[in-house]
């Protein structure tokens, strides 16, 4: 529907004076071709019927001002003409967005996917066909029947205003915050390891993200997550459906637009190559390593300063000698209080320990601990508390596997002084089994064995 973009616009130009009005016809008119009642049997015809839903939209604005004038200049309004939208109006169209996002959540993958790319994110045949890895006309097929069964489920919600979906979608939440709201059970059901639940969240959560490249962006990075906190045996039965879930997802947000993104926080452009670093690190996750090299690639030629992701893929791909070379240069590269610096510090530390080289490790760790300590890194004193914390019990285990208990006591008693629920996690650590019946050990932690956690950005949950 894009390529026809400069004609419509032309065309309610030269019948709308304004040009903010005409640019808000013209948006109403693309969402009323993407959740339109009316129907487009022929793919040959969509100029004219773009147009003829553009037609409607002039006529509705004018109604709309006829409306104003009589309220506002005491000029008589047509008997005839609709009241505007009430509350009521808009909780019925909160509820039929809803339908929609259900029913579209509910068709069968493929159909599901085609509604996405083709009906919500208005891409072209061959763009579609692309991202979904299919021919064309399978693609043109699939959205024919995906319209045939939205409009038999959907027959009763068809009369909703489009202008009060239009003012829902503009009022209401973001499409960001839709997903993200729709993915808050993610965690949950990994420390359930309901594995297959968490796949089909993830697969249906692009319904919720529409046209929004951050919002399928972010569900790229959700499938990075799942590969990486997945436990047990059965964890990889739903690793490849997250793979191509992740990649389509991913190659969707860059069709759509990566660039021009703020952040939420500074206001300013998020640079593309923090994109792309994403991306590495989701092939890198997936265990593709060849694919995260080709990205870490195309992130060096989007400028980015730093090869962080190209060294921690190193690190994934097992190649702990050459990463640990490039960590040690991006540590030298960040200022003594950049995240970055101990973010290298710490993967060092994690690649001598992969070597068998805890002793070597434990020069990283206490570097770490002691810029924490020292306040150089987290200015919040909660985020300073946290990460401390974490440190002083990752310090406790390593003295724990050299056989220190001195030291190893010393670090585990501030770690649980900052958080006692590193009391429950050091009695399930099997680092500490040699040590879990020793005095010391139980007055600290008390005895038996204690409940594991999981942690994220919730903070730290315990396992069912």
């Amino acid at each position: 529907m894009t390529e026809h973009y400069p004609y419509l616009y032309g065309y309610i130009a030269s019948r709308i004076s304004s040009l903010a009005d005409t640019e808000d016809i013209l948006q109403e008119t693309y969402l009323a071709a993407i959740v339109s009642r009316t129907t487009l049997s022929d793919e040959t015809k969509i100029k004219a019927w773009l147009r003829g839903i553009a037609d409607n939209k002039i006529k509705q604005y004018y109604r709309r001002q006829a409306i104003y004038r009589a309220r506002h200049t005491g000029e008589e309004a047509d008997e005839e003409l609709p009241s505007p939208d009430t509350s009521a109006d808009r909780m019925t169209a909160e509820t039929a967005l809803a339908r929609l996002h259900e029913e579209v959540s509910r068709l069968p993958e493929d159909f599901r996917n085609c509604a996405v790319v083709s009906l919500m994110c208005g891409l072209s045949g061959a763009d579609a066909a692309e991202i979904l890895n299919v021919p064309v006309q399978t693609v043109y097929n699939r959205v024919h029947k995906t319209k045939q069964i939205l409009r038999e489920r959907l027959e009763d919600i068809m009369d909703i205003s489009l202008e009060t979906f239009a003012a829902l979608l503009d009022d209401g939440k973001s499409k960001t915050e839709r997903t993200c709201e729709y993915l808050r059970t993610f965690y949950a059901l990994n420390d359930a390891q309901k594995y297959d639940d968490m796949a089909v969240l993830l697969m249906t959560a692009p319904v919720f993200a529409s046209d929004c490249p951050m919002a399928h962006y972010i569900i790229m990075q959700y499938c990075t997550m799942a590969v990486r906190i997945m436990r047990g045996p059965n964890a990889g039965t739903v690793k490849p459906a997250l793979k191509r879930l992740g990649e389509s997802e991913f190659r969707l947000a860059e069709k759509l637009g990566l660039a021009g993104i703020l952040d939420d926080d500074t206001g300013e452009e998020i640079p593309e190559y923090q994109f792309y670093e994403s991306f590495a690190d989701f092939y890198s996750a997936m265990g593709d390593h060849e694919a995260a090299f080709a990205v870490c690639e195309k992130v060096r030629e989007l400028g980015c300063p730093r090869e962080m992701q190209y060294a921690m893929t190193l690190q994934d791909a097992g190649q702990y000698e050459e990463a640990m070379e490039v960590f040690k240069r991006e540590a030298e590269r960040a200022g003594e209080t950049s995240p970055d610096r101990y973010m290298a510090y710490n993967r060092i530390y994690c690649c001598l320990r992969n070597l068998g080289d805890l002793r070597g490790g434990l020069e990283y760790q206490l570097k770490n601990y002691t810029a924490i300590k020292q306040g150089l890194i987290y200015a919040e004193p909660d985020a300073n508390a946290h990460f401390l914390g974490g440190e002083a019990y990752s310090l406790a285990m390593t003295y724990a596997y050299l056989d220190e208990p001195a030291d190893m006591m010393k670090y585990l008693t501030e770690a649980v002084s900052i958080n006692r629920c590193y009391r429950d996690w050091a009695r399930a650590q099997g680092a500490f089994a040699k040590y879990r019946d020793t005095e010391e050990f139980v007055k600290l932690c008390g005895g038996g064995e204690g409940k594991q956690y999981s942690i994220h950005a919730g903070g730290y949950h315990e396992f069912e």
